[in-house]
């Protein structure tokens, strides 16, 4: 699996349910209701869900040839991944408060025990570089894993692309599940009942506390 497909994970989630995989700081799930619901009638239509899976799709297709590549989708995301990895390190030395390069449970103090422990591969009580670096190859390679499963998902007829077509069927079947009594709109509180994001425990709350990124 190479990096293009680890990198296409998020772009996966972006077409199937474009306001899930871009929260807001802040009552994320709320804030893309409100963005997907364009006429403020407090529900979301299937013609809503429609053009915003559109507007995506186009944007994530960067030489407008109507279908969209791993790397295409990598492309999208690298930006963000590595803003990502940067402020990681930030916070990681941040918390380095000896200056080390190792972290000890007391730097780490908003690190679950669970999490320090499993990362603490030695059991000495104090994470290295060489630890955490194992860590977020080990979560590489469940991404990659996950990416080719949720590509081949959305990918229909195998051709190794995701068209208009099938990222508008995926979206289209998401909001099915969405919209539990069948009515033909989604709730605010439909979607709320079904925002669990499907990569949870692999995305940006997983990474922050495997490295301590809210740490300071």
């Amino acid at each position: 699996m190479n990096k293009p497909q680890l990198l296409a994970v998020p772009f996966i989630l972006a077409l199937a349910v474009p306001a899930f995989a871009q929260p807001g700081k802040s009552g994320g799930h709320g804030r893309g209701f409100e963005r997907l619901d364009s006429d403020g009638n407090g529900q979301l239509s299937a013609e809503e869900n429609a053009a915003a899976a559109k507007k995506r799709f186009a944007k994530l297709d960067a030489n407008q040839d109507g279908k969209i590549s791993r790397e295409e989708a990598a492309q999208a995301k690298r930006g963000k991944r590595e803003g990502f990895a940067g402020k990681r390190s930030e916070r990681l030395a941040k918390a380095d408060a000896n200056g080390d390069g190792q972290w000890s449970k007391a730097e780490l103090s908003r690190m679950p025990e669970r999490v320090f422990a499993k990362l603490d591969q030695n059991g000495d009580g104090v994470l290295t570089s060489a630890e955490l670096e194992a860590a977020r190859e080990q979560r590489a390679a469940r991404l990659a894993e996950l990416a080719a499963r949720f590509f081949a998902k959305i990918d229909a007829n195998g051709d190794g692309y995701i068209d208009e077509q099938e990222s508008l069927s995926k979206a289209q079947e998401r909001f099915s599940k969405l919209d539990k009594n069948q009515d033909g709109v989604v709730q605010r509180d439909e979607w709320k009942s079904g925002r669990r994001h499907p990569m949870r425990g692999h995305g940006p709350k997983s990474a922050k506390a495997m490295t301590n990124s809210e740490q300071g």
